[in-house]
């Protein structure tokens, strides 16, 4: 099982989705569960960015979250609406 890590931005980003939606909070929660068991599950939608070293998961229809994927650990980078994350 790797470790998260969540970066200061994406930790403001995430405070911001989650304030007075719970919605969003079970789905963002969701998504960090299967990432921490299995960053390769389908549900997840996971895609290597072109160009990049970033991956990119699906949390909901139009909530992206940019990863970095490392040996023991996936830094969380940026959550957004698709136009925002990339």
């Amino acid at each position: 099982m790797k470790k998260l890590v969540v970066t200061k931005a994406c930790a403001r980003q995430i405070n911001k989705l989650i304030k007075g939606n719970s919605t969003n909070k079970k789905l963002i929660q969701k998504a960090f569960q299967r990432l921490q068991t299995d960053y390769s599950q389908p549900a997840l939608r996971l895609h290597k960015l072109s160009g990049k070293d970033y991956w990119s998961v699906s949390v909901a229809q139009d909530l992206r979250l940019l990863i970095l994927v490392e040996t023991k650990k996936i830094y969380l980078i940026k959550i957004g609406t698709h136009d925002d994350v990339y």
